[in-house]
Protein backbone atom coordinates (compact mmCIF):
# COMPACT_ATOMS: atom_id res chain seq x y z
CA UNK A 1 0.00 0.00 0.00
CA UNK A 2 0.96 3.68 0.17
CA UNK A 3 3.32 5.01 2.82
CA UNK A 4 1.28 8.13 3.68
CA UNK A 5 3.88 9.55 6.07
CA UNK A 6 6.66 9.42 3.47
CA UNK A 7 4.31 10.89 0.84
CA UNK A 8 3.39 13.74 3.19
CA UNK A 9 7.07 14.47 3.89
CA UNK A 10 7.83 14.45 0.16
CA UNK A 11 5.07 17.04 -0.43
CA UNK A 12 6.39 19.19 2.42
CA UNK A 13 9.86 18.95 0.91
CA UNK A 14 8.38 20.14 -2.36
CA UNK A 15 7.18 23.32 -0.67
CA UNK A 16 3.71 22.56 0.69
CA UNK A 17 2.89 23.20 4.31
CA UNK A 18 2.01 20.26 6.54
CA UNK A 19 -1.77 20.87 6.41
CA UNK A 20 -1.82 21.04 2.61
CA UNK A 21 0.34 17.94 2.29
CA UNK A 22 -1.85 15.95 4.74
CA UNK A 23 -5.03 17.10 2.94
CA UNK A 24 -3.70 16.03 -0.45
CA UNK A 25 -2.39 12.70 0.89
CA UNK A 26 -5.65 12.06 2.76
CA UNK A 27 -7.81 12.80 -0.30
CA UNK A 28 -5.67 10.65 -2.60
CA UNK A 29 -5.50 7.83 -0.06
CA UNK A 30 -9.29 7.92 0.30
CA UNK A 31 -9.77 7.90 -3.48
CA UNK A 32 -7.29 5.06 -3.94
CA UNK A 33 -8.63 2.98 -1.04
CA UNK A 34 -12.19 3.32 -2.36
CA UNK A 35 -11.21 2.30 -5.92
CA UNK A 36 -8.40 -0.21 -5.44
CA UNK A 37 -9.09 -3.82 -4.50
CA UNK A 38 -7.15 -5.35 -1.67
CA UNK A 39 -5.91 -8.92 -1.50
CA UNK A 40 -8.83 -9.67 0.79
CA UNK A 41 -11.22 -8.16 -1.77
CA UNK A 42 -9.65 -10.29 -4.51
CA UNK A 43 -9.75 -13.42 -2.34
CA UNK A 44 -13.43 -12.80 -1.53
CA UNK A 45 -14.14 -12.21 -5.22
CA UNK A 46 -12.28 -15.39 -6.14
CA UNK A 47 -14.31 -17.42 -3.64
CA UNK A 48 -17.55 -15.87 -4.90
CA UNK A 49 -16.57 -16.61 -8.53
CA UNK A 50 -15.64 -20.19 -7.68
CA UNK A 51 -18.97 -20.63 -5.95
CA UNK A 52 -20.82 -19.10 -8.93
CA UNK A 53 -18.90 -21.34 -11.35
CA UNK A 54 -19.67 -24.41 -9.24
CA UNK A 55 -23.37 -23.47 -9.15
CA UNK A 56 -23.41 -22.76 -12.89
CA UNK A 57 -21.64 -26.07 -13.61
CA UNK A 58 -24.25 -27.87 -11.55
CA UNK A 59 -27.10 -26.08 -13.37
CA UNK A 60 -25.57 -26.81 -16.79
CA UNK A 61 -25.07 -30.49 -15.91
CA UNK A 62 -28.66 -30.66 -14.72
CA UNK A 63 -29.87 -28.96 -17.91
CA UNK A 64 -27.81 -31.38 -20.03
CA UNK A 65 -29.24 -34.35 -18.14
CA UNK A 66 -32.79 -33.03 -18.59
CA UNK A 67 -32.20 -32.31 -22.28
CA UNK A 68 -30.69 -35.78 -22.80
CA UNK A 69 -33.76 -37.32 -21.21
CA UNK A 70 -36.10 -35.23 -23.37
CA UNK A 71 -34.17 -36.10 -26.55
CA UNK A 72 -34.19 -39.81 -25.68
CA UNK A 73 -37.92 -39.62 -25.04
CA UNK A 74 -38.46 -37.80 -28.35
CA UNK A 75 -36.38 -40.42 -30.18
CA UNK A 76 -38.37 -43.23 -28.56
CA UNK A 77 -41.65 -41.55 -29.52
CA UNK A 78 -40.45 -40.91 -33.09
CA UNK A 79 -39.26 -44.52 -33.41
CA UNK A 80 -42.69 -45.72 -32.30
CA UNK A 81 -44.44 -43.41 -34.78
CA UNK A 82 -42.18 -44.53 -37.63
CA UNK A 83 -42.76 -48.20 -36.79
CA UNK A 84 -46.51 -47.58 -36.72
CA UNK A 85 -46.34 -45.77 -40.07
CA UNK A 86 -44.32 -48.63 -41.57
CA UNK A 87 -46.84 -51.18 -40.29
CA UNK A 88 -49.74 -49.14 -41.72
CA UNK A 89 -47.96 -48.69 -45.05
CA UNK A 90 -47.14 -52.41 -45.22
CA UNK A 91 -50.81 -53.22 -44.64
CA UNK A 92 -51.90 -50.76 -47.34
CA UNK A 93 -49.38 -52.15 -49.83
CA UNK A 94 -50.46 -55.75 -49.10
CA UNK A 95 -54.09 -54.73 -49.59
CA UNK A 96 -53.22 -53.00 -52.88
CA UNK A 97 -51.30 -56.08 -54.06
CA UNK A 98 -54.24 -58.33 -53.18
CA UNK A 99 -56.63 -56.03 -55.06
CA UNK A 100 -54.34 -55.89 -58.10
CA UNK A 101 -53.91 -59.67 -58.04
CA UNK A 102 -57.70 -60.07 -58.05
CA UNK A 103 -58.06 -57.60 -60.93
CA UNK A 104 -55.34 -59.35 -62.97
CA UNK A 105 -56.93 -62.78 -62.34
CA UNK A 106 -60.29 -61.40 -63.43
CA UNK A 107 -58.72 -59.89 -66.56
CA UNK A 108 -57.03 -63.24 -67.34
CA UNK A 109 -60.35 -65.10 -66.98
CA UNK A 110 -62.05 -62.57 -69.27
CA UNK A 111 -59.29 -62.95 -71.86
CA UNK A 112 -59.44 -66.75 -71.61
CA UNK A 113 -63.20 -66.62 -72.18
CA UNK A 114 -62.84 -64.31 -75.18
CA UNK A 115 -60.01 -66.45 -76.56
CA UNK A 116 -62.12 -69.60 -76.15
CA UNK A 117 -65.03 -67.96 -78.01
CA UNK A 118 -62.72 -66.86 -80.83
CA UNK A 119 -61.18 -70.33 -81.08
CA UNK A 120 -64.68 -71.85 -81.22
CA UNK A 121 -65.59 -69.41 -84.01
CA UNK A 122 -62.46 -70.38 -85.96
CA UNK A 123 -63.14 -74.08 -85.41
CA UNK A 124 -66.73 -73.60 -86.54
CA UNK A 125 -65.60 -71.73 -89.66
CA UNK A 126 -62.99 -74.39 -90.36
CA UNK A 127 -65.59 -77.11 -89.83
CA UNK A 128 -68.00 -75.39 -92.24
CA UNK A 129 -65.19 -74.92 -94.74
CA UNK A 130 -64.12 -78.55 -94.42
CA UNK A 131 -67.72 -79.79 -94.80
CA UNK A 132 -68.22 -77.54 -97.80
CA UNK A 133 -64.92 -78.70 -99.27
CA UNK A 134 -65.78 -82.36 -98.70
CA UNK A 135 -69.23 -81.81 -100.19
CA UNK A 136 -67.74 -80.04 -103.18
CA UNK A 137 -65.15 -82.79 -103.53
CA UNK A 138 -67.92 -85.39 -103.32
CA UNK A 139 -69.90 -83.59 -106.03
CA UNK A 140 -66.79 -83.28 -108.15
CA UNK A 141 -65.95 -86.96 -107.71
CA UNK A 142 -69.53 -87.85 -108.52
CA UNK A 143 -69.35 -85.86 -111.72
CA UNK A 144 -65.96 -87.23 -112.48
CA UNK A 145 -67.28 -90.77 -112.08
CA UNK A 146 -70.03 -90.14 -114.53
CA UNK A 147 -67.53 -89.21 -117.15
CA UNK A 148 -65.26 -92.12 -116.65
Amino acid sequence: MIDTLKYTKDLEAAGLNREQAETIVGAQFKMISENVATKADLNNLELALKSDIKELRSEVQSDIKELRSEVQSDIKELRSEVQSDIKELRSEVQSDIKELRSEVQSDIKNLEHKFTIEIQKVITKLGITVVASVTALGVFLGLLMKFI
